[in-house]
């Protein structure tokens, strides 16, 4: 029993490493992005074009990206991983298994319900176009506020499952 508790102290330390890293290279990458997008707007501001958007949605979702990457390193968010992690290695081998199986599939759907939305909207905004059309529109057009509605969800995930997971461990749940 004290092996199996030092082997999963272990796999926890060396996640929170990860974790760490993780959330570095996402700050750094989501910053880099956002500086690189600012800088190519304020030249066509300074060209005297309108800024379109989807410029605008870009901006908007680096800046959610980057708030999330940036709450990922917080003691709360670590904490709340830590306990996650704990109660995810005192789960059976079978029961991760479906766990990770269904996180797969709930993203997968998520992804593909995204896509639809947009092509969707397409539908709406250009009628009596053929299939292909619409898809190519939706993925020229409307992907950066798709960019921005997968940000949304990512922080509001983010920041809603680190409380969740802390009022548990507060009140002892498993």
């Amino acid at each position: 029993m004290e092996a199996e508790a030092s082997a999963i102290a272990f796999k926890i330390s060396s996640d929170l490493r990860m974790l760490r890293f993780a959330s570095y290279l996402m700050v750094a990458g989501w910053g880099f992005m956002l500086v690189f997008q600012l800088l190519m707007t304020v030249r066509q501001l300074l060209a005297g074009s309108p800024i379109p958007p989807a410029d605008i949605a870009i901006i908007m979702a680096f800046s959610i990206l980057q708030s999330g990457a940036l709450y990922s390193l917080t003691p709360r968010y670590q904490r709340a991983y830590l306990w996650d992690r704990k109660k995810w290695y005192q789960k059976s081998e079978a029961e991760r298994f479906r766990t990770g199986c269904l996180r797969v599939l709930g993203g997968l759907a998520g992804g593909v319900l995204l896509i639809f939305a947009l092509v969707s909207l397409e539908m709406v905004r250009l009628p009596g176009q053929n299939l292909g059309t619409y898809f190519w529109e939706a993925g020229r057009g409307d992907a950066p506020f798709g960019v921005l509605i997968v940000a949304m969800f990512l922080f509001v995930w983010l920041v809603w499952t680190s409380r969740k997971t802390e009022r548990e461990s507060a009140a002892g749940h498993w």
